[in-house]
């Protein structure tokens, strides 16, 4: 399936789990003068304050893998599992460590529809990750809707930010790509503002190869 207009392709972000590019810039850290480092970190609290998740375990894209993260004891353990079986009429199911669905996408009718559990009611994925142009620099972004508060994807280098609003701002979520890995480091504001699952699908779908409008 095409990746037209999915969505920071001019940013160095393709479907493929690996960077594209120079690996040995260091992407931008939510606390700016603490640069997160390429190589994989592990899941967990960080020492800046933000905590650290990861999707491992691509089978072999994205839209078949694990989300880690800490537990409340301090271990790593499975938060999320992402599968997605192209029998059942083409559905990517988000469970919790429970067997809860936590959202779910549906590639039923050629694009993308999504629902996020108490954050995003059932809507098009293309109409939810919104693509836009920066007028200013040129470049892509992405806005993000949850529970009626805007926030912007933006591409910097080789990493992904998640802003409040508008670009300019410290980013509340920096996502990076190493190998077979995605890192996601979240800041206690984002964390707060019950950010995760919408970002564990906007991810998703960013990095799903899919076209999403």
């Amino acid at each position: 399936m095409s990746t037209h207009s999915n969505p920071f392709i001019q940013g160095g972000w393709s479907s493929s789990f690996g960077l594209n590019g120079d690996q040995r810039i260091n992407p931008p850290s939510i606390y700016g003068a603490l640069p997160m480092s390429t190589a994989p970190a592990a899941a967990g609290s960080a020492k800046n304050g933000a905590t650290h998740f990861q999707f491992t375990n691509p089978n072999p894209t994205i839209l078949n893998s694990i989300v880690v993260g800490p537990h409340r004891d301090g271990t790593v353990h499975q938060l999320v599992r992402i599968s997605t079986d192209e029998r059942l009429a083409g559905y990517t199911t988000f469970t919790d460590a429970e067997g809860r669905s936590i959202a779910l996408i549906e590639w039923t009718n050629g694009l993308p529809r999504v629902e996020v559990r108490s954050s995003v009611v059932k809507c098009s994925a293309g109409d939810w990750l919104k693509l836009s142009v920066d007028p200013n620099l040129g470049r892509p972004f992405r806005r993000m809707d949850v529970r009626g508060s805007r926030f912007v994807w933006c591409p910097n280098g080789d990493a992904l930010l998640l802003y409040s609003q508008a670009p300019g701002s410290t980013p509340l979520v920096v996502a990076t790509k190493h190998r077979n890995l995605v890192n996601l480091e979240m800041s206690d504001q984002a964390l707060s503002l019950g950010l995760l699952e919408p970002c564990i699908a906007a991810i998703t779908l960013l990095l799903s190869g899919r076209r999403l409008e």
